[in-house]
């Protein structure tokens, strides 16, 4: 699909919530574990859990492991060589009929068949075509709400960005003195730069802010009520969020909040990260005199009024969480020495923390391979097998210097579906004895285990060879028939030699490759006694040159030359849909399917397609500028709500 706005999207959000509901249980569980412990541990466990949730959220949009499996289709030739799927026979006119001379068709090149599709027929909407309709599906609804709940996140964060910028306009440097104080405590916690410090009389509690220019800004009121000390421990713990990075961390938890904010899980991580933080941070503020810290805690609970929590800054005290802190800081005296008991308490809970960890990291990325090539919550789509594959000549005799690659699978529970080949396709090429080691991809996606593979084995002297097998336990043998090269030389309706943009379609080797030798001469791959008849084609600017259905000679092992085949401009197809499809017409086109065959009733084998695609105009006329001549036609015409099922040449 085209557009975000898909079912698919709103999949993929749904599993990455489903796998950040893993990551972060796990994360608040070990959380609830270490409560009690050092709060620089509990602060580790909420960054790698972060890191671990960002790195759930972008996997679900990869093919790997636990996750959605998203695969491309065995790709179809630029060369058009295979008509599509949905096209029905439900358009068909008889074009021009076969000239006997040139001047007859020249003649032709002025006229243009006109064609009018009708009785169009109202029918469901095309699912290529995601349209918003004012009855969405469930999953489209999901994802219109989680857009519009993440855009107003945006939004909110946006205005407290600028709300912050402007409060910082409007401050003022510190006085000399404070600066001094500043850089006491910027020693204190060993902090490599100094922040840069602001005064400013529309806050009543000082908070730490900027991630790339650190800054902190104080109240005025406080340089007149508090103390010198009591500013020197408030710098230090604010000193303390930027020696933390804690800034930078408190941004992507909140930006992971706002990605993830349908799981409940996600909602109270910063509160719990921003806590740990404060708690860090008084260690270093409050060694001096834990008494006093602790009064100073108090006070400016007390001066604080009650606001919203914002990922942007650090303040200094929360009045929700003030207590707490108080709680958790040491008394004057000091503590006896750990006994062995907490000693190994505190060992037990390390190791359930390194454990709990691992877990984490195995549920989050999915890569811990074991012996046996799966991970611990899905299938290693990576795993590789082998199969034996020996080429031959009809007689029996190997051929050294095939290669051989795999280019399709099928899987053992849906072999009627055929799917590319999801690794980059290894080349390998026979030795001496024809043998070949050919790799191929044990599963064809997540949970499909490969039942058949799809292989082509060319050489420069030797018809090439496709077919596919499912025995792949044992030796595949591959007989190549030698081949002949068929020579052709292109001259255009003036006798020009074509030597440019030129390709070729045939039915019997549809992505056959040709090489231009010189003097506007092509010689094809390798081709048998049963090659079908083909067509030649260039691009002359916006429209192409067609040669007739080229019939190749009987069959010897000789190379075959011909000279100075003619290409002449197609024939233009013009038409408008019938007037009971509403006007101006919107997201209309055209397909057309000629199926080119030298056969009076062609199988599809035999037939050589040649596919092209217009818009339909508002006004519902629509136009192919250039289309081989002398084949019927087959055309499929849709617009939204619309599909074609009859006409009338």
């Amino acid at each position: 699909m085209n557009t975000i706005l898909s079912e698919a999207t709103a999949y993929s959000i749904v599993l990455a919530v489903i796998r950040l509901t893993l990551v972060l249980g796990i994360a608040w569980f070990l959380y609830y574990s270490i409560l009690r412990s050092s709060a620089k541990l509990q602060i580790v466990v909420w960054r790698f859990a972060v890191v671990c949730a960002f790195a759930s959220c972008v996997l679900c949009l990869h093919v790997r492991g636990w996750g959605p499996q998203l695969y491309n289709p065995i790709p179809i030739s630029d060369f058009q060589h295979q008509p599509p799927l949905a096209l029905n026979e439900v358009l068909s006119t008889s074009a021009e009929k076969s000239q006997s001379t040139t001047s007859k068709n020249e003649q032709s090149d002025s006229k243009e068949s006109k064609l009018k599709i009708g009785d169009l027929s109202k029918g469901d909407r095309n699912p290529d075509q995601v349209g918003l309709s004012w009855m969405p599906s469930v999953p489209m609804a999901f994802l219109l709400i989680y857009v519009f709940v993440f855009a107003c996140s945006v939004v909110r964060m946006a205005i407290q960005y600028v709300a912050i910028r402007k409060l910082l306009r409007s401050s003022n440097p510190a006085s000399e003195g404070l600066v001094t104080i500043l850089a006491c405590a910027v020693k204190q916690v060993r902090l490599s730069t100094s922040p840069r410090l602001l005064l400013s009389s529309s806050i009543d509690i000082p908070f730490a802010v900027g991630i790339r220019q650190p800054t902190i800004v104080l109240p005025v009121s406080m340089t007149k009520d508090f103390s010198a000390e009591d500013l020197e421990m408030v710098l230090v713990h604010e000193c303390g969020h930027f020696a933390g990075r804690d800034l930078a961390w408190s941004f992507a938890i909140q930006l992971l909040r706002m990605i993830a904010w349908p799981n409940p899980l996600c909602w109270s991580v910063e509160r719990a990260h921003r806590f740990a933080c404060d708690v860090r941070c008084d260690e270093p503020a409050s060694k001096k005199s834990p008494s006093s810290y602790r009064a100073l805690l108090a006070k400016s609970a007390l001066r604080a009024q009650a606001s919203e929590c914002s990922g942007l800054v650090m303040r200094f005290v929360q009045r929700s969480e003030t207590l707490k802190r108080i709680r958790l800081i040491e008394t004057d005296q000091v503590k006896p020495d750990q006994n062995k008991h907490q000693q190994t308490r505190s060992g037990r809970t390390l190791g359930l923390v390194l454990g709990m960890a691992m877990l984490l990291a195995a549920a989050t990325f999915g890569v811990n391979h074991f012996v046996n090539g799966d991970n611990l919550f899905g299938t290693n789509v990576d795993k590789v097998q082998y199969v034996e594959m020996k080429v031959v000549r009809p007689n029996g005799k190997p051929i050294p210097g095939a290669e051989i690659f795999v280019s399709g699978l099928r899987a053992i529970k849906e072999s009627a579906s055929a799917y590319s080949n999801s690794q980059k396709p290894t080349l390998v090429v026979t030795d001496a004895n024809g043998m070949a080691r050919v790799p191929y991809p044990t599963f064809v996606i997540e949970n499909m285990e490969t039942g058949a593979i799809i292989y082509e084995v060319t050489h420069p002297n030797f018809v090439d060879f496709k077919s596919e097998s499912s025995s792949l336990d044992a030796s595949i043998q591959v007989m190549m028939e030698a081949g002949r090269h068929l020579e052709l030389s292109l001259i255009d309706a003036q006798s020009r030699p074509v030597t440019k943009d030129v390709f070729f379609l045939q039915a019997s080797n549809p992505l056959s490759e040709w090489n231009s030798v010189g003097d506007g001469v092509f010689r094809s791959p390798p081709l048998g006694p049963s090659e079908s008849p083909l067509l030649a084609i260039a691009r002359s600017r916006d429209s192409f040159l067609f040669s007739d259905l080229i019939k190749l000679p009987s069959f010897t092992k000789d190379d075959v030359k011909l000279v100075d085949i003619r290409l002449t401009p197609g024939r233009k197809l013009s038409g408008r849909l019938s007037d009971n499809v509403p006007r101006p017409v919107h997201n209309g086109k055209v397909g057309l399917t000629i199926a080119a065959s030298d056969s009076a009733k062609p199988t599809y084998a035999q037939c050589t397609f040649w596919i092209d695609f217009v818009d339909i105009q508002e006004d519902g006329t629509f136009e192919f500028e250039s289309i081989p001549r002398n084949f019927d036609v087959q055309l499929l015409a849709t617009c939204n709500d619309w599909v074609s099922v009859s006409s009338s040449p």
